[in-house]
C-alpha cells in the first residue's frame, strides 16, 4: 500500500496543468479569435478549448497507466522491433526487384488520332486490303495480342481481332519490364460499311485457327483435336442421356446450351436450332390440338408447319409448349453446339488494350466531338470501354454495337492478360474458347510469367476459378464437367428437393471428417442414380476435386454444382 500510495503521488505530480484559464486570459476577445482562425466562429472555438481542457489530465494518465510494464512490455518492444525489421525487409526486396526492371524507353510514343485510326491508312480501299496491309505492315501503334510476350518468351495464339498498344507494352523492349494494369479497351471499326459476318461452325473455325497459329496447334493435329473434341462431347452426351429412347428433350438442350454459352437462348432462338436439327415428338393432330386449348389460332399454322406462320410470331407460352415436345438426337445436339449461329462475329471489328494516358486522351476527344464523326471524312465507329465492368465511357456518333460473343470474348481475354483470376463460368468457357488452340500448359506458363512481371502482389491461381484453364484442354473438356454438375443437380432436385447443398453434402459425408472420400462419393452417386460403374464415379471424382489431394471438401462440391448465370441460391 505504502508503494502504491508513492506512485500515486508520483503519478499526481506528473499531471499536466490545465489550460482553460491561460487560453481564456490569452484569447478572450471574439475578435481576436476569428483574426487567428478565419472561417471558424469564437463559439466553435471556445468549445474546442472546453472539450481540450476536459479532458486534460485524464487520458494521457490512462495512457500512461495501461502502457504495459515487466516482461509483458519487453514482448510487445521485441514484437514491434520484429515488424518493423520485417518491413525494412519487404522494402530492401521491393527495392532489389525494381531495379531487376529496366525502365528505359518507356516514355509514352504518341500517335496522330486521325491518321492512325481512318480506313485509308496505308492505301486501303476495302476490309481485305486493310487486313492485309495490317498482317504485312503493320499497325503505326497497335500490333496483335497473338504477338504479345515478354522478353524471350514465347507468346500465345489470341484471337485475330485483338490488339495491344505499344504504349502499353512495346514488343520491341529488352530486359524485364513491369507491366500496367489493363484498364480500358478500344472497340474500333475502321470503317462501318466493311462490317461482315464471320461466324464460323467449330471444325472450320478450328482449321483456320491452327493456319494461322504460332506453331502451337499444326494443321496436322485439327483432325486429332476435334476427335478429342468429339470424345468429350459423347461423354457428356452419355451422362445426361440414360437408356431408350437415345434422345434429349427441348428443356434439357437449352440448359446445356446455356452452361456452354455466354448468352440465354430465348425460345424462338432454340426453336430455330430445334427444328433444323431435331424432331417434333408429337402428331400433326397433337400439335394442331395443343394449339386449339392455347386459342390462338395462327399458333396452329405455327405448330403445324416447321418454318412457321410469315410475319407472325406466336406468343411466349406455345413456344415454351413447343420446346418442351421437341428432341434432338446425338447428332442434331452436336450440330447445335458447334452452329456458327452461337459463335457470331464480324470482321473489320477489332479491339484493343490501350495505356491509360490513351484511354483518357481517347475519352476527351471523343467528348470533344460529341454528335459529330470521330474522324472527319470517314464513318468510324469507336467505343472506349472499362475492361472489368464492360462500362462504355465514351463512344463515336457512328458506332453500332456488335455482337455480345465476340465482345465478351474479347474482356475475358484482355482480363486474362491482366492476370486476372475471378471469372464467372460462363466468361471462362468463352476464355477456354478462345484459347483451345493452346495447350493447358503454354497457358500456364505464360499467365504466370505475365503475373510475376505486375507490381501489386498475385496470390495463388491455384484455389481460383482461372485454374480451370490450365486443366481444361478444350471447351468440350468443360462442357463434359458442366454435364456431370448438371446431372447431379436434377438428381439432388428430384431425391432431396428442398434440401440444401450443405445439407446433402453432410448427408454423403458418412465419417463426419468435412470432406468426401472416393468411396464416399461412389456411395453418394450410386444413391441418386447417377454413376453405375468404377469409371464414371472416377470421373466425377476428378472433376470436383480440384486441388487433387484426393478429397473433396464443401467449397470444391459447392463450385462444382454452381451455375453459369450464378449460385444455387442455397
Amino acid at each position: 500500500q505504502a508503494k502504491a500510495a508513492k506512485k500515486a503521488a508520483s503519478v499526481d505530480c506528473m499531471l499536466p496543468r490545465p489550460i482553460k484559464l491561460e487560453l481564456e486570459s490569452d484569447i478572450s476577445d471574439d475578435t481576436v479569435i476569428g483574426d487567428l482562425l478565419g472561417p471558424m466562429d469564437g463559439s466553435t472555438f471556445k468549445g474546442i478549448v472546453a472539450t481540450v481542457s476536459k479532458g486534460a489530465g485524464s487520458e494521457d494518465v490512462q495512457d500512461e497507466l495501461s502502457e504495459p510494464t515487466g516482461l509483458d512490455g519487453e514482448m510487445q518492444q521485441e514484437r514491434e522491433q520484429e515488424q518493423e525489421q520485417e518491413q525494412e525487409q519487404e522494402l530492401e526486396v521491393e527495392q532489389f526487384l525494381n531495379q531487376a526492371y529496366r525502365r528505359d524507353n518507356e516514355q509514352p510514343t504518341p500517335w496522330k488520332f486521325e491518321e492512325s485510326l481512318r480506313p485509308g491508312a496505308g492505301g486501303a480501299s476495302d476490309l481485305e486490303q486493310f487486313e492485309d496491309l495490317l498482317e504485312q505492315q503493320g499497325h503505326t501503334a497497335f500490333y496483335p495480342t497473338a504477338d504479345l510476350r515478354l522478353w524471350k518468351r514465347k507468346p500465345l495464339d489470341f484471337p485475330e481481332y485483338l490488339y495491344v498498344s505499344n504504349n502499353y507494352f512495346n514488343k520491341g523492349w529488352s530486359g524485364h519490364r513491369r507491366l500496367k494494369n489493363v484498364c480500358c479497351m478500344l472497340e474500333w471499326i475502321p470503317q462501318m460499311m466493311w462490317l461482315k459476318d464471320n461466324s464460323k461452325p467449330l471444325d472450320k473455325e478450328i482449321a483456320e485457327k491452327a493456319g494461322h497459329s504460332n506453331g502451337n496447334l499444326k494443321q496436322k493435329h485439327v483432325e486429332e483435336g476435334l476427335e478429342e473434341m468429339r470424345q468429350q462431347f459423347d461423354n457428356a452426351w452419355n451422362v445426361l442421356v440414360h437408356g431408350e429412347p437415345d434422345e434429349m428433350r427441348g428443356p434439357l438442350v437449352r440448359e446445356l446450351v446455356e452452361e456452354a454459352f455466354d448468352h440465354r437462348l430465348t425460345p424462338a432462338e432454340l426453336l430455330q436450332d430445334l427444328r433444323r436439327y431435331g424432331y417434333d415428338t408429337r402428331t400433326t393432330a397433337q400439335a394442331a390440338r395443343a394449339a386449339m386449348q392455347s386459342k390462338n389460332f395462327t399458333d396452329i399454322f405455327w405448330n403445324i408447319f416447321a418454318d412457321g406462320t410469315p410475319g407472325k410470331t406466336p406468343d411466349t407460352k406455345t413456344q415454351d409448349m413447343e420446346v418442351d415436345s421437341h428432341a434432338v438426337a446425338k447428332q442434331g445436339l452436336w450440330n447445335i453446339v458447334a452452329d456458327a449461329r452461337h459463335r457470331k462475329k464480324q470482321r473489320g471489328r477489332y479491339y484493343v488494350v490501350l495505356s491509360l494516358g490513351e484511354a483518357a486522351t481517347i475519352r476527351r476527344i471523343l467528348h470533344a466531338k460529341r454528335g459529330k464523326p470521330a474522324v472527319e471524312g470517314a464513318s468510324v465507329g469507336l467505343s472506349l470501354r472499362c475492361v472489368d465492368t464492360d462500362l462504355e465511357l465514351a463512344s463515336s456518333k457512328e458506332f453500332k454495337t456488335g455482337h455480345g460473343y465476340q465482345k465478351n470474348m474479347a474482356l475475358s481475354c484482355f482480363r486474362f492478360i491482366d492476370c486476372s483470376m475471378q471469372f464467372t463460368k460462363n466468361r471462362l468457357a468463352l476464355l477456354v474458347q478462345a484459347m483451345q488452340v493452346n495447350t493447358p500448359y503454354e497457358r500456364r506458363r505464360w499467365f504466370e510469367y505475365m503475373a510475376m512481371c505486375k507490381r501489386r502482389l498475385i496470390s495463388k491461381w491455384e484455389d481460383t476459378p482461372v485454374a480451370l484453364t490450365f486443366t481444361l484442354q478444350t471447351e468440350f473438356h468443360m462442357l463434359f464437367q458442366r454435364s456431370l454438375a448438371l446431372e447431379i443437380r436434377r438428381a439432388l432436385s428430384s431425391q432431396l428437393g428442398g434440401s440444401s447443398l450443405l445439407t446433402c453434402f453432410k448427408t454423403f459425408d458418412s465419417d463426419g471428417n468435412g470432406t468426401l472420400s472416393p468411396e464416399e462419393m461412389w456411395g453418394a452417386l450410386e444413391n441418386l442414380g447417377v454413376c453405375s460403374n468404377a469409371e464414371e464415379v472416377y470421373r466425377f471424382f476428378e472433376a470436383m476435386d480440384s486441388d487433387h489431394d484426393r478429397r473433396v471438401s464443401y467449397p470444391e462440391f459447392m463450385r462444382f454444382l454452381e451455375r453459369s448465370a450464378g449460385g444455387l441460391g442455397d
